[in-house]
């Protein structure tokens, strides 16, 4: 799993715990953060978990060539911007876990053709309320067909 954006390691710190068994890369541009996600993965004694001081673009032929099952994404960018950059490192039948904002329906709108281009196909689509600020958020689950060239 790579986690493209990482922050301070929200979702993917707790999704590692969960799921003790994931080779994980969590990838930020910025120091503190990536230096808290050290801190964080020491703590927790996490296996297989690396925080990673990088753009992405440094580490894109290395994620390539590692190949990801699962890339998620919580606060990078938007999914039309996302898909373009995590669709490449995965693996066939590999998805994409999107985490989208108070405007997630409307992206879920705008990226049908993204999703051709990528051969990806939308499966799972969750809209929720968060509790205290009674904003809506979207996740979705994006999978790679078998068949993909990309």
């Amino acid at each position: 799993m790579a986690d493209l954006g990482s922050g301070a390691g929200f979702p993917a710190i707790v999704v590692k715990i969960m799921r003790p068994d994931l080779d994980m890369r969590l990838i930020d541009a910025n120091g503190k953060k990536v230096s808290f996600m050290k801190y964080a993965i020491r703590e927790l004694k996490l296996r297989n978990i690396a925080a990673v001081h990088s753009r992405l673009e440094a580490v894109a032929d290395e994620i390539r060539c590692w190949g990801c099952d699962i890339v998620s994404s919580r606060a990078m960018a938007g999914l039309d911007k996302i898909i373009p950059m995590a669709a490449p490192f995965l693996v066939p039948n590999g998805i994409i876990a999107g985490f989208l904002g108070k405007n997630g329906k409307e992206e879920l709108n705008d990226i049908h053709r993204i999703l051709l281009e990528y051969n990806l196909e939308l499966t799972e689509s969750v809209t929720y309320t968060l509790p205290e600020k009674q904003s809506e958020r979207t996740t979705v689950i994006l999978k790679k067909s078998v068949t993909s060239g990309i």
